[in-house]
């Protein structure tokens, strides 16, 4: 994950280093050593926004351990019960951009309509196709099912070799 390799190169301690640093305990081996794992939790946590979310899980039993995950809507969320470090607008934005993941192509282009175009035949994501010798003219996309016979409905695409072309003009991004 990008935001991992930027802690890391900028030398910023993780929260187990920086916690040992204060309470004057051993420092962990690698103090900058950021998982993807952690940048993932802080990315999803609303805490930071300055609400209080409650009843994140449940436990079927006071017998048994294990803590069963609940959904968005059996959660009690209190709003504004502390100092914000994160604004709602940019969290929010977080949230969006996280839904729609886009993997950097190795030609470090990624298409500018990448997760929200679909297939014409199968409805079925269409994926950014480039490399680092094409030109800008030459990237195109192509259907998720591109190399498979039938989609998921056992519909054949009325034609498996068809390449959409991007026409950017008038788009930024």
């Amino acid at each position: 994950m990008q935001i991992a390799k930027i802690l890391k190169e900028d030398k910023v301690p993780t929260a187990k280093a920086y916690y040992a640093e204060k309470k004057g305990k051993a420092l962990p081996e690698n103090p900058y050593n950021w998982k993807d794992s952690t940048i993932v939790g802080i990315l999803e946590r609303m805490d930071y926004c300055g609400h209080t979310v409650n009843f994140k899980s449940y436990s079927k039993s006071h017998k048994l351990k294990k803590r069963i995950p609940t959904t968005k809507e059996q959660q009690a969320i209190f709003f504004n019960t502390h100092e914000a470090i994160v604004e709602d607008v940019v969290f929010e934005r977080v949230q969006e951009l996280r839904a729609n993941k886009r993997r950097p192509t190795k030609a470090d282009r990624q298409g500018l309509f990448s997760g929200l175009v679909y297939c014409a035949d199968c409805g079925s994501k269409l994926h950014f196709a480039t490399c680092k010798s094409f030109n800008g003219s030459q990237d195109h996309y192509h259907c998720s099912n591109f190399f498979l016979l039938y989609n998921r409905n056992g519909k054949a695409h009325r034609n498996s070799k068809r390449r959409y072309s991007p026409c950017y003009r008038g788009y930024t991004a």
